[in-house]
Parts: C-alpha cells; sequence; structure tokens
C-alpha cells in the first residue's frame, strides 16, 4: 500500500476530514541557541539559528480543526478559594469543634 493511501486510510479511521485544518510538522530536531565565536569548528558547534535533524527525526500530522486543547481561564469569584485560612469553602471536611 502507498504512502497516501495508507494515510488516507488513518484519516478516515480517525474520522478525520479533508476539509480539517491539518498540519504537518518534524519532530526531533535541535536548533542551535548559542552564538558561536568565528574560529569555532563547524563540525561541533552550530552557528546560532541552524536547524539540525536527528537519525531519529520523526514526522507528526496534527489536526488543529479537532484539537481538544483550550486556553486556560482565570477563577470566577465562585471558584476561588481563600488562601489566608487554608478553607477552600466546603465545611463538609472541617474538624469539629473541641468545646
Amino acid at each position: 500500500m502507498k504512502l497516501n493511501e495508507q494515510l488516507v486510510e488513518v484519516m478516515f479511521h480517525l474520522g478525520w476530514d479533508e476539509t480539517d485544518d491539518i498540519v504537518v510538522e518534524v519532530g526531533g530536531t535541535v536548533v542551535s541557541g548559542i552564538h558561536q565565536p568565528d574560529d569555532a569548528n563547524p563540525r561541533w558547534s552550530r552557528q546560532f539559528g541552524n536547524r539540525g535533524y536527528n537519525k531519529d527525526a520523526f514526522i507528526i500530522i496534527k489536526n488543529k480543526t479537532r484539537s481538544p486543547v483550550e486556553s486556560s481561564q482565570p477563577p470566577t469569584n465562585e471558584e476561588t478559594i481563600d488562601v489566608a485560612d487554608g478553607s477552600d469553602g466546603d465545611a463538609s471536611n472541617a474538624s469539629p469543634s473541641t468545646t
């Protein structure tokens, strides 16, 4: 089976649609974030910003249309916890009075 046929089969199995926002990325890479001196050996010292691909690099296929990731939201006033007394507002787990 050819690669494109395998991709179509997997996309169908996952319920993806051809109109979905599909992104192809490469993992297993490294980018130099260090400015090297001019006399640095280029075999061992990558220049700043150069991307290298490891021997075990891999392909990532993401469906951004069906991504369940949502940005976190700040808590509402009802969800806040009073950290001054350590109480979360739930009296069911409060210790009994010793009076």
